[in-house]
């Protein structure tokens, strides 16, 4: 829906969301540009950026890292329970498996060490950490239990959650 300059600044709040949206789901950049030029504004007093910056970074970052922490570990259950199902006769889908498996283990030991190796760099807890998002999912602990002992942490895991909260820390989204 395109309508002429004048218009734009009529819309509802509604309204925009909705044509923001709309814009979005087709790509349409210059609609979203004329949506937001167009918007009316408001001046408000805020909390210094400089705390609320890294706050809300890390928020996000650590909320993201946490799904795909849950994620890890649903497939690593999945795996398992595949992994069970396999005949013992069947050695070479049973290696594969194992090998699927370690290597699921190995991206969630990644992203533990991270945040733990982020922490001690930062001088945190991983309970301070998580805390501002919950704290660290069922899923997560029950799989941790297991997760121990099958493997090494995979580095670049590691190292790319280091990283992402490190960017975080130093209130950078992106």
């Amino acid at each position: 829906m395109k309508a002429r300059s004048e218009q734009y600044a009529q819309f509802t709040p509604e309204e925009r969301v909705r044509l923001a949206l709309a814009a979005n789901e087709r790509d349409d950049k210059p609609e979203l540009d004329r949506l937001f030029r167009s918007c009316p504004t408001v001046t408000h007093v805020i909390p210094d950026p400089r705390f609320t910056g890294p706050l809300m970074a890390m928020h996000s970052s650590v909320s993201s890292l946490l799904i795909q922490w849950v994620e890890v570990s649903g497939m690593i259950m999945g795996m398992s329970l595949v992994h069970d199902d396999i005949p013992a006769e069947d050695i070479a889908r049973t290696r594969r498996a194992k090998a699927a498996l370690k290597q699921m283990c190995g991206i969630w030991r990644g992203i533990e060490a991270g945040i733990e190796e982020f922490c001690a760099e930062v001088g945190l807890t991983s309970g301070q950490l998580l805390a501002q998002t919950g704290r660290r999912p069922t899923l997560v602990e029950e799989v941790g239990k297991v997760v121990h002992g099958n493997g090494r942490a995979d580095r670049q895991t590691k190292e790319t959650t280091r990283q992402r909260l490190w960017q975080a820390w130093e209130g950078n989204l992106f």
